[in-house]
């Protein structure tokens, strides 16, 4: 059964962590990525990113996921799952690091590509 004193305290916790959330999400206006993390591997990550740049996104069908079910193989589906993420942790940490948006597209569409999953 579930007390008041259950749900005051449950309230409290999830204020204060989404208070403590707040404050300490990065701002766009951080330089911590462009000036702490040493030139040549900014520009390793840029270029990594840019190979990346109007690139489609592999979409992933319903045979391939429900292959696993099938026959347990999932091989094949996290092939193309891990190209899909790396594609996009490739695009946003260029755009997180080079700051002037051209990257921006990209990862838009990539974070659509994901969202448009229906698993």
């Amino acid at each position: 059964m579930i007390k008041p004193k259950n749900i005051l305290f449950a309230w409290f916790w999830l204020t204060c962590a989404l208070t403590h959330a707040q404050l300490t999400m990065p701002r766009a206006t951080s330089t911590y990525w462009r000036d702490s993390v040493p030139a040549a591997m900014r520009q390793s990550y840029i270029s990594y990113g840019a190979q990346y740049i109007g690139q489609p996104w592999a979409t992933i069908p319903d045979s391939i996921f429900g292959e696993f079910r099938r026959n347990g193989n999932r091989t094949h589906y996290e092939q193309l799952c891990f190209q899909k993420r790396t594609q996009l942790a490739a695009v946003a940490m260029a755009e997180i690091i080079e700051g002037k948006g051209r990257f921006i597209p990209d990862l838009k569409a990539g974070l659509d590509n994901q969202l448009a999953e229906p698993w």
